[in-house]
């Protein structure tokens, strides 16, 4: 698998610089909850959402994908507070 690769060849983080790109490309669409946050704050959190989901993404594959896909978007949106 094609994440399974870039993990065993450290190169996993370059998933997680790309999407905090996209996070910012996409926080017009994402709403406005965290509208009061200065635009420091906010970069703050795209970079911090970015490196928690791809975590959680990593730990699930090491671990076996042993939790269903499910089960994971129902932590993931827990953990995120959505």
């Amino acid at each position: 698998m094609f994440l399974n690769i870039l993990i065993q060849n450290q190169l996993f983080a370059l998933l997680n610089d790309q999407f905090v790109v996209y996070l910012e490309a996409m926080a017009h669409i994402v709403g406005n909850k965290h509208a009061n946050l200065s635009e420091i704050e906010k970069e703050y959190m795209r970079t911090m959402l970015a490196a928690g989901l791809w975590s959680i993404l990593k730990k699930w594959m090491i671990r076996g994908c042993i939790e269903s896909p499910e089960e994971m978007a129902r932590m993931t949106l827990i953990f995120f507070d959505v």
